[in-house]
């Protein structure tokens, strides 16, 4: 009995000893087979996260580019009855407007909206072929209350539309609708005013957005209609405006690429930007390059130069007598066209004695050995790519510090296209009644947001 018991239980413990050897041979591939997909699974979350990490950069640096680009279009018609009469015939109103538009139509967008405007906004189902053929065959689209409009509604219905990525267009002419007798008209115009500049103030605190004003005329056949009442009929030229919206860099390049400056029509232009308070890159050019007289670097072959010395005025020549110089500027982020800053008028120089007398675009007119130059300054300043040269000069005492200012005020053709009287508008094909008022509002919003009139300034040392 004992011997079957031992038997059995040598038996019982061999087979016991392979089934938990299979068992746990079972099990450690249970084991190794889920940690090999706990494996598979970490790998892939981290994948994913990697995949989430890409794709959340490149959702930043689209957001980035979005804002960089141009996505769409508003355009906002005003189609009161005074602004019929710029589409009877052949007129630079319509060439303007359809050119405009087909520029528009060539560029890669996701939308381009059309509405009319007077008291209200009125959307207009229309693409853009079937706008310009009606424009063409029967004038303005005459939605809503045409006898009517709101400028300042206009205006705030546009700020408030206006995103990112778009460009805000607005035609019209311009004229605030004012009830009154004569001696109230202009109070009332006034207090119009003042409400969009404080709409324009308050929502350049919000967006950031630069504005362009074109002045544009074009035959006018049809009637006017004063603002202290009646009508006149009349047969001439009348002047017109096209606002333009957008971030300043965005509209800068709309500007240049659909060529705005030479639509049909065009007179005269404002540009108004938000200041971005970023140093701006300069230096006086050495070499030549709008040299009167003589005179070293300050810093000794070192940039930039903003300091010379041993300075001393032309001893012969046409230029006998004065001293002068040129100071290259990088306007490469300026976020305004070249109109504006080929315009001398609009800089100020704080020295009585010192004239800014020619503005140049550096890729235009510059010698190789002026251009190479250049290339090396640049070169020590990493990132500045030199657009523009001022060229400075004086008669008369030339040692001294002073600045050179680019500014941002209103300039003189609006204060002579405004006129408080619009009865006798017979012959008259410049004025528009309180545009001055109007436009001035507007910039003065500006100049409060940017607390001054100047965009850059850039300080230069004589000694």
């Amino acid at each position: 009995m004992n011997i079957n018991m031992n038997l059995f239980s040598t038996k019982f413990s061999s087979e016991k000893r392979e089934s938990l050897l299979i068992f746990f041979q079972h099990i450690t591939k249970i084991i190794l087979f889920c940690f090999l997909l706990q494996s598979c699974q970490n790998d892939t979350n981290r994948n994913k996260d990697s995949e989430k990490d890409i794709n959340t950069g490149n959702t930043i640096e689209n957001q980035t580019k979005a804002r960089n680009s141009l996505r769409s279009i508003n355009f906002y018609l005003e189609n009161s009855g005074s602004m019929d009469p710029y589409t009877k015939g052949s007129t630079d109103f319509n060439r303007t407007l359809n050119t405009l538009l087909r520029d528009i139509d060539l560029l890669p967008l996701d939308t381009v909206k059309l509405f009319a405007a007077n008291t209200k906004i009125y959307p207009l189902n229309q693409d853009l072929d079937a706008f310009i053929n009606y424009l063409y065959n029967k004038g303005i689209p005459s939605e809503g209350d045409t006898n009517n409009s709101d400028l300042h509604l206009i205006f705030q219905n546009l700020l408030d539309g206006h995103e990112n990525g778009s460009v805000s267009i607005l035609v019209t002419d311009a004229i605030y609708s004012v009830e009154g007798t004569r001696e109230k008209l202009l109070g009332n115009l006034e207090q119009k005013a003042l409400k969009t500049r404080n709409y324009f103030y308050k929502t350049l605190q919000e967006k950031d957005f630069a504005t362009l004003t074109l002045k544009m005329d074009s035959e006018y056949n049809g009637f006017y209609y004063p603002a202290v009442g009646g009508r006149i009929e009349i047969n001439q030229k009348r002047p017109y405006y096209i606002w333009f919206f957008g971030d300043g860099k965005l509209l800068k390049e709309f500007s240049e690429k659909l060529k705005l400056y030479n639509l049909p029509g065009y007179q005269d232009f404002v540009y108004s930007v938000k200041n971005s308070n970023e140093p701006i890159a300069y230096s006086i050019v050495e070499h030549s390059v709008g040299d009167i007289g003589n005179f070293k670097n300050t810093n000794r072959g070192s940039y930039p130069v903003h300091s010379i010395q041993d300075a001393e005025e032309a001893g012969r020549g046409e230029n006998r007598g004065q001293f002068g110089f040129a100071v290259a500027v990088d306007f490469s982020e300026t976020p305004l066209p070249n109109n504006h800053l080929l315009d001398i008028s609009n800089y100020n120089v704080t020295s009585d004695e010192y004239e800014l007398y020619n503005i140049k675009a550096i890729d235009s007119g510059l010698d190789d050995k002026a251009k190479d130059y250049l290339k090396i300054v640049e070169k020590s300043l990493e990132g500045t790519n030199f657009t523009h040269l001022l060229f400075l000069k004086t008669d008369k005492k030339f040692l001294q510090t002073f600045e050179v200012e680019l500014k941002n005020e209103i300039p003189n053709w609006i204060n002579k296209t405004g006129i408080n009287d619009d009865t006798e508008i017979v012959g008259d094909t410049q004025h528009t009644f309180g545009f001055d008022k109007l436009i001035g509002g507007i910039l003065k919003a500006y100049d409060e947001v940017n607390k001054g009139e100047n965009i850059y300034s850039i300080r230069l040392t004589v000694k």
